[in-house]
């Protein structure tokens, strides 16, 4: 067995961002295993970082990695791959015998972003996808990442999907819905841009506070490093014109521990996004018994599993329509819990089905079941590095 030294690279580790959080749990399990004697060492190359760590190195370019000693001697190199990033580029340009490996999140199609800076940025991603022929194999989050890289010519057998994990503290316990519903609780959890269409949320929560149906209580929750301010701005406005001040609060940035608690004290999550590759989101409401309504773009039917209510994206009308369907069958399913009531996309179900249910499907994103995933695919594509894995 050869025990590898592992480098992982990445612009940026500036957490909570999905990539982010991503690579620090990569470092993690290449931490443990080097406890384990399985590798030899890790360390994570970075432009950026907002946590100090012993294994984390700041660069001040790609010349300087292509430079150090350890990423020079390293068997092993892992990149994520979700905007452009020129340190991907050293993949073709390594002058020593290395397996490499691209964690692929997707790429945010341009039409859905309004900076013409953040254009620009994601015609570099898309054309630095030919990069991706050079590497021995490649990890897509979720099965539309796997069919978007086919479609881009990538060859099948050379990609796999490796799903993120849940993030530490979730799930927070047994999956149980609200018993009391008497204000609906409506949260969306994720960047303030333009491709998470909060414009089409702050429309169906109002048809439903229009309809005098509930007390409805809607949260936007979300880390504010990489929004749009433009877009939030303009959410903020829309949300003061449609009279829904009272209803709608931006709360912003939270700590992990408050996430947790906005989630609990949930009783729907609303997804209207143009574009997912993943969505860690979702997962996260599922696992505090949270139901999904939304549109049905990218990898979101994959990440539901037809434990929410999915509309074809972009129908404001029949997102509000879903959302005041739901909550209708939603406060009637409460009352009566043992009934098979609740209409989704997967079935008809009772709340203690949809329970167990949601339980069964977030149990496959725990980090034990990733980090199992993780090893074998490592073990089948990074011959000889890795055969201690499994």
């Amino acid at each position: 067995m050869i025990a590898p030294r592992v480098s992982l690279i990445n612009a940026i580790c500036l957490p909570p961002d999905a990539v982010s959080q991503g690579l620090l749990w990569k470092l993690k399990v290449f931490e443990r295993w080097k406890r384990e004697r399985r590798i030899k060492d890790v360390r994570l190359f970075t432009y950026a970082a907002n946590i100090e760590h012993p294994a984390i190195r700041i660069i001040a370019s790609m010349e300087a990695l292509l430079t150090d000693s350890y990423f020079c001697g390293s068997e092993v190199a892992i990149y994520p791959f979700a905007v452009y990033n020129n340190l991907l580029n050293t993949v073709s340009l390594r002058s020593t015998p290395q397996r490499t490996f691209v964690r692929y999140h997707n790429i945010t199609p341009e039409h859905l972003l309004q900076n013409e800076a953040h254009k620009a940025g994601v015609r570099r991603g898309l054309a630095q996808r030919a990069t991706l022929y050079h590497v021995d194999h490649v990890f897509a989050d979720s099965p539309f990442n796997r069919h978007d890289l086919i479609d881009f010519g990538i060859r099948p057998e050379k990609i796999s999907v490796l799903p993120l994990p849940l993030p530490k503290g979730f799930p927070p316990g047994p999956i149980r819905i609200r018993e009391d519903i008497d204000a609906v609780r409506i949260l969306f959890v994720g960047r303030f841009v333009p491709a998470k269409g909060l414009m089409d949320f702050v429309y169906a929560v109002g048809e439903l506070h229009r309809s005098g149906l509930c007390k409805v209580e809607a949260r936007l929750a979300g880390d504010l490093t990489f929004c749009d301010q433009e877009y939030v701005r303009s959410l903020k406005e829309r949300i003061a014109d449609s009279g829904l001040n009272e209803v709608v609060t931006v709360v912003g940035s939270v700590s992990p521990e408050q996430l947790i608690r906005e989630y609990q004290a949930a009783d729907l999550f609303l997804i209207p996004s143009y574009h997912e590759g993943f969505c860690v989101p979702v997962l996260e409401a599922l696992s505090c018994g949270c139901l999904v309504v939304g549109y049905d773009a990218g990898n979101l039917p994959n990440a539901t599993a037809g434990l929410g209510r999915l509309v074809p994206c972009g129908d404001q009308r029949r997102l509000a329509d879903a959302l005041k369907s739901v909550v209708e069958m939603l406060r009637a399913a409460v009352r009566h819990p043992r009934r098979a009531s609740l209409e989704l996309d997967g079935g008809v179900m009772s709340v203690r089905e949809f329970e167990r249910r949601a339980a069964e499907h977030v149990s496959s994103f725990s980090d034990e079941a990733c980090t199992e995933a993780f090893a074998r695919l490592l073990s089948r594509h990074g011959w000889p590095y890795f055969s201690a894995l499994t």
